[in-house]
Parts: C-alpha cells; sequence; structure tokens
C-alpha cells in the first residue's frame, strides 16, 4: 500500500487555508491528486482482504464440518469398540465356566488343617502301600461318556 501523502501546509483558519491555497495551487492540486490515488489504492486493497477474509471463512466453515463429522465417526467406533469389548468379556466369562470341571476331583495334596494319620488305615494289608490320588489328564465335561470299568474277578485281598 502506498504512504498516504502530507499536505503542504496545516493552516489554523479557513482564511490562512485560501491564502496557503492561492498563493501554492499546484502544490495543493499535487496533493489533491496523491489523495485520490492513495484512496483508490487503499479501496482496492480492502475489496482484496475482504475476498481473502470470506474465501478463509468458506474454508474454515468446511473444516469445521469435516472435524465435525470426523467426530462423529469416531465416538461411533468408540460404542462399537465399547460393544464388542463387552460381548468378549461375557464370551470370556462363558468359556471360563465351561473350562471348570464339572467333575470334582481330588486334591492332590490335602488342605491345611487336616492332619494325616501316622497309623496306616485298617483296610490297607500291610506291607502294601497305599495307591497315589488318581489325576484325569482329560477333560472333564458332562458330555463326554466315561467307559465302563472290566468286571473285577478277584477277592477283597486283591483289591
Amino acid at each position: 500500500m502506498a504512504t498516504r501523502p502530507e499536505p503542504p501546509a496545516y493552516p489554523d483558519t479557513a482564511a490562512d487555508f485560501a491564502a496557503h491555497v492561492s498563493q501554492h495551487p499546484e502544490d495543493w492540486m499535487s496533493y489533491l491528486r496523491g489523495m485520490v490515488g492513495y484512496a483508490t489504492s487503499a479501496e482496492e486493497e480492502n475489496a482484496t482482504l475482504r475476498a481473502t477474509i470470506s474465501s478463509l471463512q468458506t474454508e474454515i466453515t468446511k473444516s469445521d464440518a469435516i472435524i465435525g463429522y470426523q467426530k462423529e465417526l469416531l465416538s461411533e467406533r468408540n460404542l462399537e469398540t465399547i460393544k464388542k469389548i463387552s460381548q468378549l468379556e461375557v464370551e470370556e466369562a462363558q468359556l471360563l465356566a465351561a473350562a471348570t470341571p464339572v467333575v470334582h476331583l481330588p486334591l492332590t495334596e490335602p488342605p491345611l488343617g487336616i492332619k494325616i494319620p501316622a497309623e496306616p488305615l485298617a483296610d490297607t494289608a500291610p506291607g502294601t502301600t497305599t495307591p497315589a490320588l488318581a489325576v484325569r489328564t482329560g477333560s472333564t465335561f458332562l458330555s463326554e461318556k466315561l467307559p465302563d470299568p472290566e468286571k473285577f474277578d478277584g477277592s477283597r485281598a486283591d483289591l
């Protein structure tokens, strides 16, 4: 933008102004032409700035709309993720419940507080060891069919 032209003089009264214009008409004519050119260039620059502001406001409006749409998508995805997580937690609980054995297996070690007798029980014959507790390695679901044991053809002493 061009610099604003300065007047040839700064008279205090209208009579002083009229006297100075009549004595220096070319200086005042040059000043007036410079002011018209300055005003014209200022108006052109203002129009350019207004157009720039308008286009920037349009871009801001578009950007705000895009941001709003992206926020909606993000919140929808967050809701979907929360639903998936809760569904997976339910499935995990179901799988854990299904993996829990239905048949209670004997403990391999006696719990604390239960005293193991120092003498062998009366049912066991002297010199024989007590059989170890059986631990199943396979699955123990209700739907599993256990095979029938073989028929025992012995006496109580053979046990």
